[in-house]
């Protein structure tokens, strides 16, 4: 491996952290909705199978992704942020459980297929310095999952202490910050 393909982990892990610890905030605000419902399973499928559907229509949709990937990144990662918020509404608007969450997961979904996009345009790079593509997908999925699985384990702490609506204050900190980091992957 590469002086470049390493920056490019680098840069993935703390994507991967700053995009986890959002994620944990907006599940936080959605199971709180939870909370004061009484078909809590059936919602919680439902909300994922509007996203899916929703998410895999809109990428069937999409032919930009080729185009400039570095614009597609970004718009992929303000999607995944955008997510975030609505799901976080939900602790003013319980009430509207599917209607916000089935909104996120859609911008969920295309923004985790835009990103995946993203990343194998990264790889095809760094593959062609070296022939080795299946080597660089595993190590930036091991990367990517150490980061998750640090960065929400460290979120669950917080939320455990930091409640909502306060915690939502973290929501635009977050992402200005994931927004910065992934402006590196532009200078490489």
């Amino acid at each position: 491996m590469n002086d470049d393909f390493n920056r490019f982990l680098k840069i993935s892990f703390i994507n991967s952290c700053l995009s986890s610890s959002l994620s944990v905030i907006g599940i936080n605000a959605m199971l709180f909705s939870l909370g004061k419902q009484t078909n809590i399973t059936k919602n919680y499928v439902y909300k994922d199978i509007i996203g899916t559907m929703g998410g895999t229509f809109i990428a069937l949709a999409r032919k930009d992704l080729d185009k400039d990937k570095y614009k597609e990144g970004r718009k992929s990662v303000v999607l995944n942020q955008i997510s975030v918020c609505i799901d976080s509404c939900l602790f003013f608007f319980p009430n509207k459980y599917l209607l916000f969450t089935g909104t996120s997961n859609i911008l969920r979904s295309v923004s985790w297929i835009g990103l995946g996009a993203f990343n194998s345009k990264c790889l095809n790079i760094h593959s062609k310095k070296n022939d080795n593509i299946s080597e660089l997908y595993t190590y930036t999925s091991i990367c990517n999952s150490i980061a998750c699985i640090i960065s929400q384990w460290i979120t669950t702490k917080i939320v455990e202490k930091i409640k909502p609506p306060k915690l939502f204050m973290a929501i635009p900190i977050l992402s200005i910050t994931q927004l910065y980091v992934f402006s590196k992957f532009e200078k490489m």
